[in-house]
């Protein structure tokens, strides 16, 4: 992995590094230059720890400047996150493509950091996780005076079988990201699987989809990592729509898609004044007054761990195998994961 772009999973030309978490994050957090810890050596299980602006990896220089334009967008918009500033509906899906970018990325590194207690190569890069599946995004405003930059999920074994949830606290603001297959489809009344049939030897899986209700919830988990907090939700659904499309031929979804054949949903934003859809010229605000009374120290560790294992336990329970040995097989890792998050959780109790 080491001689591969970390965007394309190509040998890079033109080699240049890219930082995993970028300059300009690290700087406004007053994280450029401090040590920080990227997760721990599954061998040894000694922390890594070495300056943040050094955590990097190798890039082709065309894929380094292709990113380097979505970095310069997402500054501003986290900077007017940060002050209370109003941003656009197309300022959000900015920032949930780079919050794709920064979890592949994030997968990425603590499997460098680990190659030789995974000895797997990578299945995927950057590049091939942008915008394909169902996203989700919460934004809580601590309206705490400090600078700080943390992360967490990223070095646990369910992220590392799946890279699909993790936190990240800049400044006063708390982020959770999380992102799969269908993942918040169900609750934004869009078609759904209530089955998945897993293929040994393969990453394609192949769902058996319900129609959509029609009915938007507030919320596609039970697990509440921070509250209170504003809930971003996009379904994507290029792939189902191909194979489906009769599933998506109905006004529910039809308006409220971007494109219906690219499989592209619109953004549903819950908060404590209740849900809206927004269109991508549409301007809100992520206020929360209600937190300034209530926040003091928030938890970084726990909630984002409670949250993957939910994650996992729903998509466990969807899924069936071609035979009880298989199935058997990854009940077996699936509850070690489980096991040994759990015990996560316990050691990592803030």
């Amino acid at each position: 992995m080491a001689a591969l772009c970390i965007f394309c999973g190509m040998a890079p030309e033109s080699k240049t590094k890219e930082h995993i978490f970028p300059q300009w994050l690290l700087k406004m957090t007053g994280f450029h230059s401090k040590n920080t810890s990227v997760g721990s050596n599954w061998a040894t299980g000694k922390e890594i720890v070495f300056p943040g602006k050094n955590y990097t990896f190798p890039a082709c220089d065309s894929c380094n400047n292709q990113f380097s334009d979505l970095e310069g967008k997402v500054k501003s918009i986290v900077e007017r996150l940060c002050e209370d500033v109003d941003v656009s509906g197309t300022d959000l899906e900015l920032l949930l493509d780079w919050f794709d970018k920064i979890r592949a990325g994030a997968w990425l590194g603590v499997s460098y950091m680990n190659k030789e207690v995974f000895g797997l190569p990578p299945n995927h890069y950057i590049r091939d996780r942008i915008g394909v599946k169902d996203r989700y995004l919460s934004v809580t405003n601590t309206y705490l005076p400090e600078k700080t930059f943390k992360w967490s999920g990223v070095n646990s074994l369910t992220f590392m079988a799946s890279p699909t949830a993790l936190m990240l606290r800049v400044n006063n603001l708390v982020f959770v990201n999380a992102s799969t297959d269908f993942l918040v489809s169900e609750s934004v009344g869009f078609p759904h699987p209530d089955t998945e049939f897993q293929t040994p030897g393969s990453n394609i899986a192949n769902f058996n989809l319900l129609p959509g209700t029609g009915n938007v919830t507030a919320d596609c988990f039970t697990t509440k990592p921070y509250l209170p907090s504003h809930i971003i939700r996009q379904p994507i659904f290029k792939s189902a729509h191909g194979i489906n499309p009769d599933f998506y031929d109905n006004d529910h979804v039809i308006n409220n898609s971007h494109d219906l054949i690219a499989g592209i949903g619109k953004l549903f934003l819950q908060n404590n004044q209740g849900a809206m859809v927004l269109e991508r010229e549409d301007r809100v605000g992520f206020q929360m007054d209600e937190a300034k009374s209530v926040y003091g120290r928030v938890q970084v560790v726990r909630p984002i761990l409670e949250l993957q294992l939910e994650m996992l336990r729903a998509r466990w329970s969807r899924l069936r195998f071609v035979s009880e040995e298989e199935r058997d097989k990854q009940f077996m890792a699936v509850n070690k994961i489980i096991e040994y998050t759990n015990e996560q959780i316990q050691q990592y109790n803030y």
